[in-house]
């Protein structure tokens, strides 16, 4: 028998990127450019840092027994794909166009385009040829402007739905 092999944790704490990207032309090889692109927003450092992602839940179907059989099966049935809302910092006071309200800007109610998450390389550094991203086709909804905690460590933030329209694409390499 082989050894196992044990491969490195990787941290995601302070090592995720997330951008709003309006289009992207091919899902399967999404370009700097397209991720650089006007309309689009890095929200990597508006989010707040519990935010969630998405997730998958498959139905596990019984299938029907046969006379000869005296055990039954599954089979996976349908896929949901769900996001979390997003919860981002709004300056509600700034002007049009400012730093506070730029991620509130880019995400207009009703705007479709596509949420790229990258894990295992700092959120500050730039997204580069080579990295692998999640590409989630999305929609975002109403923005509600909320306060995270009535204590004193709330901050006014936007509460925004998702909803993920299209089958994502996973660890997919940027061209």
């Amino acid at each position: 028998m082989a050894a196992p092999i044990v491969p490195a944790h990787i941290r995601a704490y302070g090592n995720e990127a997330w951008v709003w990207v309006n289009t992207i032309a091919i899902l399967t090889a999404p370009t700097q450019a397209e991720l650089r692109a006007g309309g689009g927003f890095n929200l990597t450092g508006v989010l707040m840092g519990d935010q969630d992602g998405a997730s998958a839940s498959t139905e596990k179907v019984k299938l029907p027994r046969r006379m000869v059989e005296t055990v039954t099966f599954e089979a996976n049935g349908e896929t949901t794909w769900t996001m979390a809302d997003l919860l981002y910092t709004i300056h509600p006071q700034a002007a049009a166009g400012a730093d506070g309200k730029k991620a509130y800007e880019a995400l207009a109610p009703e705007e479709s385009g596509f949420l790229v998450q990258r894990f295992g390389i700092v959120g500050t550094q730039d997204f580069t040829t080579g990295e692998f991203v999640n590409i989630f086709p999305a929609q975002v909804a109403a923005q509600v402007i909320v306060k995270t905690s009535p204590d004193a460590n709330g901050v006014v933030a936007v509460r925004q739905a998702v909803s993920i329209t299209d089958t994502p694409r996973i660890n997919i390499a940027i061209a």
